[in-house]
């Protein structure tokens, strides 16, 4: 079905409070609004481990989930060009970020 995670930020003491987010949900349970309900899952759980922003890398042609991060308001925070290599061709990476007030 899928799955989504948090994992430690770089593994420094200076980002302890930020995690990364990664989801993954199997093609044939798409639109079914598992993604939705999972990224808020984490969303509502993050503060009450400590967390004050989440960090989510997304391939620049991964549509839906560029769709589902923008959702939640997760914000542009960088962009990586050509720096992944898929099936032979060239992908961005985006960095999309979350900083909880």
């Amino acid at each position: 079905m899928g799955w989504i995670g948090l994992e430690p930020f770089y593994g420094r003491p200076a980002y302890e409070h930020t995690a990364e987010v990664a989801i993954y949900i199997d093609s044939h349970y798409h639109h079914q609004g598992l993604g939705k309900q999972a990224v808020a899952f984490v969303l509502e759980q993050a503060p009450r481990l400590g967390l004050t922003a989440l960090v989510a890398y997304v391939f620049g042609h991964n549509l839906p989930s560029q769709k589902l991060f923008a959702h939640f308001d997760f914000k542009p925070w960088g962009h990586l060009p050509g720096v992944a290599v898929l099936d032979g061709q060239e992908r961005d990476l985006d960095i999309l970020g979350y900083r909880f007030v």
